[in-house]
């Protein structure tokens, strides 16, 4: 089973991905976060969710 899951950033993913892994469930994470200020977190949260997701092979959408 799949889920899509809004995710925030790398670091407050990890527990949750984790879990639901550990349960059967593919979490697919979403990133809508228009509320980062500045840019400059806005894009190091987006850069190191694209790294991560990449690391543990995982379908995203960012």
């Amino acid at each position: 089973m799949e889920l899509l899951m809004h995710t925030c950033c790398a670091p407050c993913s990890v527990y949750c991905i984790d879990t639901l892994r550990k349960e059967g469930i593919e979490p697919v994470l979403y990133w809508y976060n228009p509320n980062i200020h500045p840019y400059t977190e806005y894009k190091a949260r987006r850069d190191t969710l694209k790294e991560y997701a990449k690391a543990i092979e995982i379908r995203s959408y960012i």
